[in-house]
Order: structure tokens, then C-alpha cells, then sequence
């Protein structure tokens, strides 16, 4: 079968699952029940995907698999072990931490991989939810000729050539064309309004809205956010995704927040994407809508793919209702956000 076939066959079947759920849990293939994703491989520590088609077909089969990873789709590479999969170990055995001591001993341990905040909940020291999926514990990734780094100061460099190490991406500040480098910045501020997905050498990848729900006792409390990765390789928007991500949370005795294991309901979701592309002169408005979609026993977030576009998205208006076992009654969570001004 051509590998092109099989990339858009996968897509459209793991498609075909979701919008054909009710109310019972998602039901997907088992690996044995798919063609595995060709074209990915290990080099030095990190995954390699021979081009940005490849790239999209196989973050999107991540994204419609709760609790996937790279491994579910790829044979060869049973030995990389991505960011995001590291941190939720780490989260794991962070539930044993019970003293002040622990405490410090777990946060200078891991203090390259994770974020502790105020409230003592783990957030990612670097990339974005759907990114942590793919890259190592350095942040890399390589699409083609470029080498893809999430950084830790919220920046994403592409580029050519030889492996870069911290120091010498710490030195880059902005897109260089004639050196084959360039540079994303990453707002993960809730709400953010009239950020422009294009500023001068910026490409903006955006945590566009966040709310934080609390069931009746305050024991448990869930996150909503909805993204917008800006994918770029060699400068070039090759696509946009748009997702949300939800993750439950337990309150413990010791050390406040931690992550737990729970059931995922969503209903009624209904949004507007506009995804805006050069050279036509106004953006392009896209639908999607998923009526009741559930899953049970997940540990850590999940996402909610809502596509990939070609283009930069420039529009997210719509809402939905996202609960989980702990917290079952939310209001609905409503987005309305637009960079996009004629002229």
C-alpha cells in the first residue's frame, strides 16, 4: 500500500472512532489492529521524522489516542522514552512526596524537568502539551533537514546543521533566514486577545484560554485550556493545530496539588476556527463540533484534537462542556479569541 494511502487511511479511521462515540468510552484500534506510521527514527536521542507530512499524520494519531505514544505508532524506537511520558512518571512518584524534605530533595532533583508552582502543582519546564509527546528530555525534535528545540524560556528554534547545544541556543535572539534559524515564541498567558500569530521574527504558539474548576469540597479540581500550535519548518507555516487539553487534580494532605487517575466527558463542543492563508486575502472558517465523547481511567492530561489546518489560525470562537468523575458539574467553558485584522 502507498505510504500516503496508509497515513490518510489512519487518520481517517481513528476520525471515523471519535465522531462515532456516544456515551460510551472511545474506543480505538489496538496496535496490532493498525498499519504502524512509517518514516520515523532515533538518532542521537531523539526522534527523526523524514518530513513535515509524516510529522502532522503522526502528532495527529497522538492526539486522537488517549494515553498514546510514539511507540503505539512507530516500530524501532521502543527505547525513546518522549518529555511527556517522563513527566508523568515523575508525577507518579512525586504523590510519594510527604515532608519538607522530600519536598526539596524531589525539587533540586528534577528542577531541569519540571515546574513546581505555587500551589505545588507539576507544570512543564518546557514545550506544550501535544509537544511533549514527541520531544526528548532536551526539548528536540528533527522534521526534515531542521532540528526543532523547545527551550526553556518559552521559545521554539528550528534549524539546520549541526546539533546545537543550551548554551549556543540561549545566544539566539532572533530568525536569522540566510542561517537557516528561526524562533517561535510561546505564550502560555490565559485569555491572551489580539496577539499577532506573525510579529517580525515571532511566531506565536498560544495558550489562548484556561479556566480551573473546583468540585464541592474543593478536594478535586479540573483545567481546561485550549491551544494554537503554530508549526513552522525552514519559516514556513506547514500547519496549525488546534486543540484542548484537560487534567484532574487531587488535593493531598502533604504538599498540596497532585495529578489522578479519572474518567473524561465532553459534550456539546461547537467552534469556529479561522485559519489564514498567504496569499488568499481573508481567513478560511472551519467547523467542528463533537456532540458526547467520554473516556475512562486516564492518568495525567488529555487532548481534544479539534484538526490541523494549513495555514496559521487566527480565529477560536465557540464552547463546550468538559467535566471529569471528580468534577462533574462545570459551567461552560467559552473561547473568543482573534488576531486577525484586514489591512
Amino acid at each position: 500500500m502507498n505510504k500516503n494511502v496508509i497515513l490518510v487511511f489512519l487518520s481517517a479511521l481513528l476520525c471515523f472512532f471519535i465522531s462515532s462515540c456516544k456515551k460510551d468510552q472511545l474506543l480505538l484500534p489496538s496496535r496490532s489492529q493498525v498499519e504502524l506510521v512509517p518514516d520515523v527514527t532515533i538518532e542521537d536521542g531523539y526522534l527523526k521524522f523524514k518530513n513535515d507530512r509524516v510529522f502532522d499524520s503522526l502528532s495527529t494519531l497522538l492526539m486522537k489516542r488517549p494515553g498514546s505514544e510514539i511507540t503505539d505508532f512507530v516500530d524501532g524506537v521502543e527505547e525513546f522514552k518522549s518529555y511527556g511520558a517522563v513527566f508523568l512518571n515523575l508525577d507518579r512518584e512525586y504523590e510519594s512526596v510527604n515532608s519538607d524534605k522530600s519536598f526539596a530533595e524531589f525539587q533540586n532533583k528534577y528542577k531541569n524537568l519540571v515546574n513546581i508552582s505555587g500551589d505545588s502543582s507539576l507544570t512543564y519546564r518546557f514545550g506544550t502539551p501535544l509537544s511533549s509527546k514527541f520531544i526528548n528530555l532536551r526539548g528536540e525534535v528533527r522534521v526534515g533537514e531542521y532540528m526543532i528545540v523547545y527551550t526553556k524560556d518559552n521559545r521554539i528554534i528550528s534549524y539546520k546543521g549541526v546539533r546545537k547545544t543550551e548554551e549556543e541556543l540561549l545566544k539566539i535572539q532572533k530568525s536569522d533566514s540566510l542561517s537557516n534559524v528561526y524562533v517561535q515564541r510561546i505564550s502560555n498567558k490565559s485569555q491572551a486577545k489580539n496577539i499577532s500569530m506573525a510579529s517580525g521574527d515571532e511566531i506565536i504558539t498560544s495558550l489562548i484560554k484556561s479556566e480551573l474548576y473546583y468540585n464541592g469540597d474543593k478536594k478535586r479540581r479540573l483545567f481546561v485550556e485550549c491551544w494554537v500550535e503554530d508549526y513552522r519548518v525552514g519559516g514556513f507555516n506547514t500547519s496549525t493545530k488546534i486543540y484542548i487539553t484537560s487534567k484532574q487534580e487531587l488535593k493531598k494532605t502533604f504538599g498540596g496539588w497532585r495529578t489522578n487517575e479519572t474518567n473524561y466527558s465532553f459534550r456539546d463542543v461547537n467552534f469556529n476556527l479561522g485559519i489564514f492563508r498567504i496569499p488568499e486575502e481573508r481567513p478560511k472558517s472551519f467547523k467542528y463540533t463533537l456532540a458526547n465523547y467520554s473516556v475512562n481511567n486516564v492518568y495525567g492530561p488529555i487532548l481534544i484534537d479539534m484538526g490541523t489546518y494549513l495555514g496559521s489560525g487566527v480565529g477560536v470562537q465557540g464552547f463546550g462542556n468538559f467535566t471529569s468523575g471528580g468534577v462533574p458539574n462545570t459551567p461552560r467553558f467559552e473561547v473568543n479569541w482573534s488576531t486577525w485584522s484586514p489591512g
